[in-house]
Formats: structure tokens, sequence, C-alpha cells
């Protein structure tokens, strides 16, 4: 594959699936890899039209997006509960603007910087305001004079890095939700007995918790911004910042517009500086899935959404019975198949078990290590990636590559 190519792709490789092979390309790269694979040596003639259609789109849309009507609400509400919450896909290439904040002018001990806060904020920032979601589709939401006493409590002050920086983004908080990405959106979890919110707590099933992550720039120094967004299954009810929390994070290099100075080093942060996802979400975890990474998750959902489309288009992994059919002797003579379930189940099985002997066959022969996955989602990194039918799938390593 050509390395150039490889570069501008998520993961720097391809994943085949059925007879596509399929890569993550942000948007801002779409256009170089047009151009490449219409250049020798791909000489591919790349059309404008996309293959996703009007019914796809909104497939889509309605799985990620804030619920449009009690029934959007209901269905995303059941997904998040079974999934103790739902990652965003394409988090990874996503760029993040990252917003110049100065320090805060609330004078006097924490106490009275505080009072002073709480009451600034409740006449400038109170009332509605607008953000994006997912899907980039605009939303509402309402700061509320009940939200701003809880923004300048203890409790939620705590879990910033400190007051200082705390404060410092209460005076921008609406501009950096707007320039904010949705990341997670899990279900709105009750207080214990401890007086914490857990996965395995009761519910509120009438309302779901949407989290937002923006970057700043405070005196040199980037901190990322998590903002809790409460949405209500009552449609008459405005989506509410419930809270917000500031904490540091180390670049290995400083984010900049992208123009360098002739030293190689970036220049100074401007207004149009931006974040990666990947440095920004970097060894974030999802917040009621303990262990579970939202770049690694966002990555799965990503290759979820394509196995979804192609098993629309009839070339996504095979089921039990899908298997069975197309190898069964019987059924290529006489037109249809007379197994049970269970007899479709077994034989589907011993096809993959012939699959993995092949391929550990296949491995000898190469003298090349095969990993043998049959969950697409655990594709991940720089291997080579090829699918075998039946949902097992080979990642090749040294120095036999497919090319």
């Amino acid at each position: 594959m050509n390395p150039a190519l490889l570069k501008l792709v998520d993961g720097k490789n391809f994943v085949t699936k059925g007879k596509n092979m399929v890569g993550f390309v942000a948007s801002e790269n779409l256009a170089k890899v047009a151009d490449m694979l219409s250049r020798e040596p791909f000489n591919l003639t790349v059309l404008e039209e996309s293959k996703l259609t009007e019914a796809d789109a909104e497939e889509k849309d309605r799985r990620y997006r804030f619920a449009e009507n009690v029934n959007d609400f209901d269905e995303l509400m059941e997904r998040a509960v079974e999934e103790r919450g739902i990652v965003m896909p394409g988090l990874n290439e996503r760029k993040v603007s990252v917003l110049e904040v100065g320090r805060h002018d609330f004078s006097g001990t924490g106490k009275e910087a505080l009072r002073k806060a709480e009451q600034w904020a409740k006449e400038n920032i109170v009332g509605i305001h607008d953000g994006i979601d997912s899907i980039g589709k605009a939303f509402k939401y309402t700061i509320s004079n009940e939200a701003v006493q809880k923004y300048v409590s203890s409790s939620a002050t705590k879990q910033s890095t400190n007051i200082g920086v705390h404060l410092a983004a209460l005076k921008k908080l609406p501009e950096i939700i707007s320039k904010s990405i949705e990341a997670e959106v899990h279900p709105d979890y009750t207080k214990g007995s401890d007086g914490k919110r857990g996965g395995r707590n009761r519910i509120n099933e009438k309302s779901l918790v949407h989290r937002f992550y923006g970057a700043i720039e405070i005196e040199g120094s980037i901190y990322r911004v998590k903002t809790t967004m409460r949405e209500y299954s009552d449609s008459n009810r405005t989506t509410t910042a419930h809270s917000y929390e500031v904490t540091e994070i180390e670049l290995l290099e400083a984010p900049s517009d992208g123009v360098m100075k002739n030293s190689g080093e970036p220049t100074a942060m401007t207004s149009n500086s931006s974040i990666d996802g990947a440095k920004l979400l970097k060894d974030v975890e999802k917040s009621y899935d303990p262990g579970k990474k939202l770049l690694d998750e966002s990555r799965k959902e990503g290759l979820r959404s394509v196995d979804e489309w192609l098993s629309r288009q009839g070339e996504g992994e095979k089921s039990d019975a899908e298997i069975s059919e197309a190898n069964d002797l019987w059924v290529k003579v006489w037109g249809e198949s007379f197994r049970t379930k269970r007899q479709k189940r077994m034989f589907a099985e011993r096809e993959r078990r012939r699959m993995r002997e092949r391929a550990e066959s296949l491995s000898a022969q190469l003298g090349a290590e095969i990993e043998i996955a049959e969950d697409s989602s655990r594709l991940s990194g720089s291997f080579h990636r090829h699918a075998f039918q039946g949902r097992v799938q080979a990642s090749f390593r040294g120095e036999h590559r497919r090319q």
C-alpha cells in the first residue's frame, strides 16, 4: 500500500470489509486523498458522489444526535443503558479549536472571588445559548441561576485543577462550549447511599447526559474543559449545561495554526490554534465504564458503523445461517436448507474452525505470525488487516505484507 496514502488514513491502514477496503479519513484530508487516488500509481476515477443514501444518513444521525421526539429519546436511552454510555465515532480525527482565555479578575479571598464570580455569571451568561452536537447540528441549551450556583460550589471547583482556572473558564463558558466536541452520551445515573453516581445505580429515565470536551489556553498552559449537558425526554424542556471542570493536559508539542518557524518549532498560538482529538482525549475513560478509553471506543464505534452500513449493502459480517447456507452442499443441491437453527450454528462453527486452521497453515507457509480476531472491534493499530468470511479476521505481522 502506498505509504503517502496511508499517512492520511486513521491508524495509517485500511480495513478489508467484504469486497471493500475501508479507511477513515479526516475531513481536512479528503481532498488530498481524492487527488492522490486519481494519479499514478492508482489512476482511479474518484466520484464526488457519496454512496451514503438519505436513509443511511438519517439512520446515522438518529443514532448520535440529540433526540427530536420521544421515540428517538427512548431508543437512545435503551442503547446508552445497554452500553453504559455511547461514544461518538471519529473522535481520533477531530480537530478542536483552542480558545485563549485570560486570567479571571474576581478579586478578594477565595470565597469572595467565588461570590463575585457567581454574581457576574448570573448577570452575563444566564440564558439560552447555542451548541453543536456530534453530527454538526446546532442545538439550544440553557444556563440557569441554579446551574451557576453549582458552577461555583466547592463540589464543582474541586474537580478542576484549581479555582483560578475554573473561574477563568467561567467567563468564557458559552464560547468554550460552542467550540467543544461531543464525545459521549450516557444514562443519568442517580446518586447512591455514598452520595456518588455510579454505573450500577438507579437511572433517571427522564434525562440523558451528554459529555462535551473543549480546549483552552491560559498563560501558555493547555487545559481540557469537560462540560456536562443534561437532555430531557420532555421536548418542552431545553437542554441544560449542568456542570463543567477544567484540567491541565500535557502535550508533547504545542498546538499551533500549522505555521512553522525556520527552526521547525510551531509558531506561537493564535486564534486559529487547534488540537487533535487524539491528544485532547488521550487516556480519558468512559464516564461509567472503567478501563474503557474514549478513543478506543470511538474507533470501535466507527468500525461498527461501517459494518452496519455494509450489512445493509449485503456485504457485512456473516451470521451463522448465512455461513451455513453459503457452504452447505445440501443447500446447493436442493436450493434450500433443511437444517435447524442449532445445526446451522454447529455447521457455521465448523466452517470458522476450518478458516482458523487454514490461517494457521498459511502462517507456517509464509513464516509470518498471524493473529486471529473473530471480533472486528479488536482490529486496531498499524497491523495490516484482511477479513475472512465468517467474521474470522487475521492480522499479518512480519515481512510478508499485502501490497
